[in-house]
């Protein structure tokens, strides 16, 4: 009986791993959900908007809060695009086989955090990092008004 469970073991040990396949599959599967989510949510608000605007009639403050509200609109739009191209990126990187590396420094990204956030480039130490290194940008910028002055001038150039 002894050898039976030994070579049931042996058996166990040698039977081909096929947690990558599904894994893959799952977070293609997630981040088109995502991208299909995000395309329905602009096809709405496009379709609204044209609604707003052909019944667009009311006094100056009407108008004024309609004009907001296309603004935040338009940096909505902007998010999703971003979104979009994230999801995108991610996708060509599943089929690419680079899906789950850090791009910081060539590690493989954990699991749980690709299932949380599949199209993520960083690994979480990574992450961590580049958030402390901003912080400390931010604090510097502050203290300095560094930050200020460079957007003056991006500011200035754009006119």
């Amino acid at each position: 009986m002894a050898k039976r469970t030994s070579s049931t073991t042996a058996k166990k040990e040698t039977k081909p791993k096929a947690g990558k396949v599904p894994f893959k599959k799952e977070i293609s599967q997630k981040l088109l959900d995502a991208k299909n989510k995000i395309l329905q949510e602009v096809s709405q608000k496009v379709r609204s908007e044209s609604n707003v605007l052909k019944y667009e009639i009311g006094d100056i403050y009407d108008i004024a809060s309609n004009e907001r509200e296309r603004e935040l609109a338009l940096m909505l739009g902007d998010r999703d695009r971003e979104k979009l191209s994230e999801i995108e990126d991610a996708l060509e990187r599943l089929r690419d086989n680079s899906y789950g590396v850090c791009e910081e420094c060539g590690e493989p990204v954990a699991e749980e955090r690709l299932r949380a956030l599949p199209a993520t480039r960083v690994c979480v130490e990574c992450m961590s990092k580049m958030e402390k290194e901003q912080k400390i940008r931010g604090r510097f910028e502050e203290e300095t008004g560094l930050g200020i002055m460079e957007r003056t001038e991006n500011e200035e150039e754009e006119f």
